[in-house]
């Protein structure tokens, strides 16, 4: 029994089997053929386990069951965006998750987007590249204060 979770505060392993299931099957070989795996430190990866020791074993089921995206509506979510926008984008090759056609469909869908590809880095750019991070992020919300998005 694990020490976090939904109700009583633990996890056994019987719930816990899910979680590593959809763990097994983001980061197994058949995977990596239409997403390139991503590279993590262990300390990034401690944190990962870290963190899904408190989610909810329930949040896999539509996962598992192929039907994590019944319902989304992409275009609907995208045109619904108003605000302005920073798409980071990391790199595929290294395990980022946006495609140059689906980094440029949000961009076109997304009223006052800017989209910055993040050379060197693959998903998690924020956590691998924080000063880069800090300086677009920095540079997007300035701005936003010297601009007009209405």
């Amino acid at each position: 029994t694990w020490s976090a979770g939904k109700g009583s505060g633990s996890i056994t392993s019987r719930k816990a089997a899910p979680m590593l299931r959809a763990w097994s099957a983001c980061t197994s070989a058949s995977w990596s053929t239409t997403l390139p795996r991503a590279t993590f430190s262990n300390t990034a990866l401690r944190f990962m386990a870290a963190c899904l020791k408190h989610v909810d074993p329930e949040v896999w089921d539509p996962i598992l069951a192929g039907r994590w995206l019944e319902g989304y509506d992409k275009p609907k979510i995208l045109a619904g965006i108003r605000c302005p926008t920073l798409l980071l984008q990391g790199d595929v090759s290294l395990g980022g998750m946006l495609s140059e056609s689906a980094a440029a469909e949000i961009q076109q869908s997304v009223r006052h987007c800017i989209r910055q590809p993040v050379a060197g880095v693959g998903h998690l750019i924020h956590s691998l590249q924080a000063e880069t991070t800090l300086r677009l992020v920095g540079g997007f919300l300035e701005s936003l204060v010297l601009g007009d998005h209405a």
